[in-house]
């Protein structure tokens, strides 16, 4: 097949090859820092590198996620007239009005975790064309998309990206996308979407496996073009301009996966600033997270798409840089730190385990010598167990007791109120909008009132 999406392949290499890389003095202080804390060195294993990953592409030894935004791009597809999903096609509008009214799980979930959410609008009501008889997007409508969801990140004022999608028909595109690209035969990368009977997937495969031999071996953007869609088009553009601005991105399930794939096989390192959110229920998605070489964060057997398992992770990263970012160090607290962990180097797999119960035991006790002023405890009337705490820019107010026969009451503020700000009050907002210049025409009155 002739190369038509030749030039935007050179485009976009080029553009990935100008890209900032992650800053890696800030990574490596946090690193550091990591092994430092008041806990074993890689107690906390993946978390800990989650925060040197997040202070690489913040370009900060102080990581935090404190302005996440969830940008979910929306579009028809004309495959999902033959029949290859559990909904017809006009539920796509009316799920994209369902998030405009903040009435969507995407709505719900960005603000439990204070997430504010754009939905951007590409192609509701103007469908692409069939993918497993023609190619999906002509070259100006493919280009267009791919340039509006670069817009939607580049007008962002975040901290960290997370992308999501909804369009019905859409796994069946990124199946396709799949098949071609990753060289695998329908059957690998074609799961039930929505939750299509025996009849509707035998279709889906069939539509998959045409646009396969159809398209053949391609560019990574032309398979995009021909087998993809206007939303995947845009998630490509948002990831690309994210890349570019050095923002970390949590990539949600297949159809993300599948969109932003495509710029790493183009250019080797241009994911490097993303982290897959959850492994999707969808069999294409883990041949993706192979290639790219990805651990999702979370495992949960989710296929919703709409952004909802990269959403689901924010907490995981919120977390991983404040327990290294806001946790006291040895030195800060003036214990020593025990022999050899100081030099330990993050491993990312299972618990580092202390050097032995005497070592642990002697531990305790230079940490009981040195222990400095600030310190307060309160002894079990009975067990003379002792509960060290601080008051503190760490824990400002916050002390820890042991209550009688009962065990360690929860401290005010953790665990039995909400922190204020995190998952309390709503994301100030959901845009939704309409891009410009994707080359359709608004429809009278559809796409749910955009």
């Amino acid at each position: 097949m002739a190369d038509l999406g030749g030039g935007l392949d050179r485009q976009a290499a080029h553009l990935l090859a100008r890209a900032p890389g992650p800053d890696r003095e800030a990574a490596a202080a946090v690193a550091a820092r990591a092994r430092q804390v008041l806990r074993p060195a890689g107690a906390l294993a993946r978390l800990d590198e989650l925060a040197a990953w997040l202070a690489a592409w913040q370009g900060t030894a102080r990581p935090a996620v404190r302005r996440p935004a969830a940008v979910v791009f929306a579009a028809d597809h004309g495959v999902a007239a033959t029949g290859v999903s559990a909904y017809a096609p006009e539920v796509t509008a009316a799920m994209l009005k369902a998030l405009r009214e903040g009435a969507a799980t995407a709505c719900v979930l960005a603000g439990q975790v204070g997430a504010t959410l754009d939905v951007v609008d590409v192609g509701v009501g103007e469908p692409t064309g069939d993918l497993a008889a023609g190619p999906a997007l002509d070259q100006a409508r493919f280009r267009a998309c791919v340039q509006a969801g670069r817009d939607a990140v580049a007008g962002l004022d975040a901290d960290l990206l997370v992308l999501g999608e909804m369009g019905i028909g859409n796994t069946t595109a990124a199946a396709a996308v799949t098949a071609i690209l990753l060289d695998r035969p329908a059957a690998a990368c074609t799961g039930r979407g929505t939750g299509v009977d025996d009849a509707g997937l035998a279709r889906k495969l069939a539509a998959v496996e045409a646009a396969r031999r159809r398209v053949g071996t391609t560019t990574p953007m032309e398979a995009l073009r021909q087998a993809g869609g206007a939303e995947l088009a845009a998630l490509a553009g948002a990831a690309l301009e994210a890349r570019r601005r050095r923002l970390p991105l949590v990539l949600d399930g297949f159809v993300v996966t599948a969109a932003v794939g495509p710029l790493e096989l183009l250019h080797p390192g241009a994911l490097a600033n993303t982290v897959a959110g959850h492994r999707s229920a969808e069999p294409g998605h883990q041949p993706w997270l192979d290639r790219l070489g990805q651990r999702p964060l979370l495992d949960l057997d989710m296929r919703l798409g709409e952004a909802s398992g990269a959403l689901a992770a924010i907490p995981l990263l919120r977390l991983a840089a404040a327990a290294v970012t806001e946790v006291a160090t040895f030195p800060e607290r003036g214990l020593p730190r025990p022999p050899g962990e100081g030099n330990r180097q993050l491993q990312g797999e299972g618990n580092q385990q202390p050097q032995g119960e005497g070592d642990q035991q002697q531990r305790q006790r230079d940490g009981d010598r040195q222990r400095p002023q600030g310190l307060w405890t309160t002894e079990h009337p009975t067990s003379g167990v002792g509960l060290p705490s601080q008051k503190g820019p760490h824990n400002p107010g916050v002390g820890v007791r042991r209550a009688p026969r009962v065990g360690v009451t929860d401290a005010p503020g953790l665990g039995v109120t909400d922190a204020p700000g995190v998952g309390v009050t709503d994301a100030p907002g959901v845009g939704v909008r309409r891009a410009f210049g994707v080359g359709v025409t608004d429809a009278a009155g559809g796409g749910g009132g955009r």
